[in-house]
């Protein structure tokens, strides 16, 4: 595994149910239309990474395939030279050679942000990801900082949900 992190459901800042950790609804084309749109028009607001978090990025693409072909056989299926086919768009896509965060965007109806440790202080800093989903969110204005940086406007995040989200942040290295 690539070294790296990867954090766990924050919205409730409870496990998350692995069964269930990407659902397909109704609205999946359009979803994933939208989103394609909006990165489109918006660039390196929607999709960024920074140098060293190539590998996670990989991984976490990865971890997603698997997944869907695993819990949707029918709509998702990826093959021994890395084409993963998606039935639903009626698209193949080689993973060894699109960038995993495009692949993300045009197959996965989730927003995905990878935090990494900073080597100097310790700290686990916003390094890469796709994010379409939260208003306003413009993630040139979030790269490379610290989750305390990131969640400052949040009211009451440093005395009530700093110390959680900073545990609920699970390290992985090769």
């Amino acid at each position: 595994m690539a070294d790296g992190l990867i954090t766990c459901d924050l919205t409730a800042l409870m496990s998350m149910e692995p069964d269930w950790w990407i659902e397909l609804e109704s609205t999946y084309r359009e979803r994933i239309a939208q989103r394609k749109e909006l990165y489109a028009q918006h660039g390196i607001r929607i999709i960024n990474a920074l140098p060293g978090s190539k590998d996670a990025c990989y991984e976490l693409a990865e971890m997603v395939i698997q997944f869907l072909c695993t819990r949707y056989p029918n709509q998702f299926r990826c093959d021994t030279a890395g084409i993963v086919h998606n039935a639903i768009l009626k698209t193949h896509t080689n993973i060894r050679t699109v960038d995993p965060l495009i692949f993300l965007l045009e197959n996965i109806p989730e927003d995905f942000l990878i935090v990494q440790e900073d080597k100097n202080t310790g700290l686990y800093h916003f390094r890469a990801g796709v994010s379409t989903s939260a208003i306003g969110w413009d993630m040139t204005t979030k790269i490379n900082k610290p989750l305390h940086e990131i969640h400052g406007p949040v009211p009451y995040y440093q005395e009530k949900m700093q110390y959680s989200m900073d545990r609920c942040v699970i390290s992985y290295s090769r």
